[in-house]
């Protein structure tokens, strides 16, 4: 020790050099009866806690108005013994790092004697400060506890003398705190063999009561009650994983010390991740002082208590892991112990054995009912499936659609009555579907190969929509069909088979064919009076000798007659597309000039809206019916018109794709939302937007519009983004 560290023993003293030795004999007398008589009454004390308790108590004997015992644990330092000290600095001084600015601290860091007056505090020892200032004291020593050159703990003395002790008084402080340190050693290790013992007998217990259940959520439930009392934790659980997978949480989770109310607000079961998965991963047993300065720690979940010191083990059987045993909080001391651990070790052996025989013995229970039930399912499902049988081949037979059932394994098919009266075949089960090929064909007349039937493709695992298709009948009768197929799965998802149902809607289409016809013949009719009404109009409206509100009326007229004339048109092209009537006269066009003529005739339309042109120069002229495309453009221009914002820009782009042309139509508007979207091109509809407008229709122009684009090979599509900018696409393919 330096100088420094011990000071002057008395600085202000005068010197009496003849008396002095006399007084140094006297010092030194007095020193060693104190020390003699402390380390008398410490190495008497066999208890840890009485040895704890008799240190601190000889503090007044020594001197000191009051008194500290710190222990080492780790990096810092813990107060667990004091004399005279005020509460609220006990609590402060509680848990004490190693470069705290505190004389006990400075002792530990150093393994040296430290001493401190009111004249050596700086602003740095306020505690220091409050301490001599509440205890009514005058100046501080602190000693460390040595044991084989480690730091065991601090006792520091607060003295009522204002200056350093003498160089007689530190060197029996250093003997006395030697005498405590060896007499805190032996009643740690007499503690701990008792303890040890203790923790022993304390699992052979719970070992008899784990071995009276072969339940596993009962053994469970033991391991970590018992657990948790074995090892004083406030909280315990054991959960076992599944498998490797990190995402899966632990299955079963038992836990203890947690209240159903705080279990049911954290909620799910946690998964084995962070602290909780390093258990099994580093197959060993983990024990923290302070969880949350570990990296692998993650947090707690919302609602879940909180928690410091933490003691994680392993539980494997026949060196296979089989769940994991958890503590947290140790109760009554700042950390589990290696004696905790040993015994937490010994519980999850005896642990690993009991669940694996509760796990065999569920496995047999549950084999043994299982047993029992598939026994009498069988006879109840054999008795049930006769009468299935029996039931499932009434309703085949006397359905009003046609079924034809197809069997993956041997081939074969079935059909019911109504199946060969609709064909016309005597259908053989043997051939299978290959006697369908060269029968079955589309509605434009394309006989569909093996691969392509509804049965082949349903086969497959695929389901097929109901559509329509024709079924040549070896007679020569064409018969207009819908067919929809569907796979017939196994309980595993295998493919059994598929199931097929036709229905003949020969009724249906002569129904339809006649309304077309009719649709026809009216909009012929109606356009004869119409062009009477049309030309009438258009004189009177020309006539300079009529007034000019009749003048005004007239051209009322006219336009209503075009609009007019232009629905009859829709419904004659309905009807001609319908009824596959519709004639194209293809020839090679220059479409620059054909979107320039149609944005010229639909100028009267769109004259409250800008017209903006996008037209790619160079392009190949294309064989199209000139005045069928420019009738689509009309369509969308003034649709683009009636539906977009006042005076906001129309835009047409011309351009080349890969594999067709494309003419794009787009106003800002407020756009067809997304569930109307499927339906825009279907016959008759209108948007509820367009329902609720006074913009007049049938419903009709995007139905005509995208049949005569397909009618070229193309198609016509629309994207919308409901109040901005709606684009109806025509793509012509370059080649047919």
């Amino acid at each position: 020790m330096s100088d420094e560290e011990r000071g002057p023993a008395r600085p202000d003293a005068p010197l009496d050099l003849e008396g002095l030795p006399q007084r140094l004999a006297e010092d030194r007398a007095r020193v060693a009866r104190a020390v003699a008589s402390a380390a008398a009454h410490v190495a008497s004390e066999e208890h840890f806690a009485s040895v704890l308790a008799e240190i601190v108590g000889q503090s007044e004997a020594l001197g000191a108005r009051a008194a500290q015992l710190f222990l080492a644990e780790g990096n810092a330092l813990r107060l667990v013994a004091w004399r005279e000290v005020p509460a609220a600095l006990v609590h402060q001084m509680g848990h004490v790092p190693f470069d705290a600015p505190l004389f006990a601290a400075k002792a530990a860091r150093t393994g040296r004697i430290q001493v401190g007056t009111e004249a050596d505090l700086g602003d740095e020892h306020a505690i220091a400060r409050r301490l001599l200032a509440t205890t009514g004291a005058r100046s501080i020593v602190a000693a460390p506890l040595v044991l084989e050159g480690r730091v065991a703990g601090v006792v520091s003395w607060l003295r009522s003398a204002p200056d350093r002790p003498s160089t007689a008084e530190l060197a029996a402080t250093e003997s006395l705190v030697q005498v405590y340190a060896v007499a805190l050693e032996n009643a740690r290790l007499r503690e701990r063999d008792q303890r040890r013992k203790a923790l022993q007998e304390a699992v052979r217990l719970a070992v008899l009561r784990i071995g009276g259940t072969l339940d596993l959520q009962a053994v469970l439930q033991i391991v970590v009650d018992e657990g948790r009392a074995i090892v004083g934790a406030r909280y315990a659980a054991l959960g076992i994983t599944q498998g490797d997978d990190a995402a899966m949480p632990f299955s079963p989770w038992a836990f203890s010390g947690v209240a159903p109310a705080v279990r049911d607000a954290i909620g799910r079961d946690p998964r084995p991740v962070g602290l909780l998965g390093a258990v099994p991963r580093e197959g060993r047993p983990i024990r923290l002082l302070d969880l949350h300065v570990d990296p692998r720690f993650r947090g707690f979940p919302p609602g879940h208590p909180e928690m410091r010191s933490f003691l994680g083990v392993p539980i494997r059987f026949q060196g296979q892991s089989v769940g994991n045993l958890y503590f947290g909080e140790k109760i009554g001391g700042a950390a589990f112990t290696d004696i905790d651990e040993e015994a937490a070790v010994l519980l999850a052996t005896h642990a690993g054995v009991a669940m694996e025989n509760a796990r065999i013995h569920g496995q047999l229970l549950e084999e043994v009912e299982r047993r029992k039930v598939a026994e009498a399912e069988r006879e109840r499902l054999l008795g049930a499936l006769e009468s299935e049988h029996r039931w499932l081949r009434e309703v085949v037979e006397r359905s009003p659609v046609g079924i034809l059932l197809f069997d993956a394994y041997s081939g074969t098919m079935k059909a019911n009555r109504r199946a060969e009266a609709i064909t016309g075949m005597k259908i053989d089960p043997a051939r299978g579907r290959e006697q369908l090929v060269g029968c079955l064909e589309t509605v434009d007349g394309r006989k569909l190969l093996l691969e392509e039937l509804p049965c082949s493709i349903a086969l497959g695992g695929v389901i097929v929509q109901p559509a329509e298709y024709r079924f040549r009948s070896p007679g020569g009768r064409l018969v207009p069909l819908r067919i929809g197929a569907t796979p017939i799965l196994g309980p595993r998802g295998t493919i059994l088979g598929a199931a097929e149902v036709l229905d003949d809607i020969s009724d249906a289409k002569e129904l339809e064919r006649i309304r077309e016809e009719w649709n026809s013949v009216v909009a012929h009719d109606l356009r004869q009076p119409l062009t009477t009404i049309s030309a009438f109009a258009a004189v009177i409206a020309k006539a300079p000798d009529r007034p000019a509100e009749v003048r005004k009326h007239a051209e009322h007229i006219r336009t209503a007659a075009r609009r007019l004339d232009r629905m009859i048109g829709d419904l004659l092209e309905v009807s001609r597309l319908e009824t596959r009537r519709l004639t194209l006269d293809l020839a090679p066009t220059d479409l620059e000039a054909l979107v320039r003529d149609a944005v010229a005739r639909a100028a009267p339309e769109m004259r409250d809206h800008p017209v903006e042109l996008g037209l790619e120069k160079g392009l190949p002229p294309l064989p199209v019916d000139a005045a069928r495309i420019e009738q689509v453009l009309f369509n969308l221009l003034t649709n683009a018109a009636k539906y977009g914002y006042p005076g906001t820009p129309i835009t047409v782009q011309l351009h080349r794709l890969a594999q067709a042309i494309e003419i794009a139509v787009s106003n800002e508007g407020g756009g067809i939302a997304a569930a109307q979207m499927p339906r825009i091109f279907d016959r008759f509809h209108r948007t509820p937007a367009a329902q609720q407008g006074a913009q007049p229709g049938l419903g009709l122009g995007l139905y005509v519009s995208r049949g005569l684009v397909e009618a070229h090979g193309g198609q016509l599509v629309a994207e919308s983004e409901p109040g901005k900018v709606t684009t109806f696409r025509i793509r012509l393919p370059l080649r047919r």
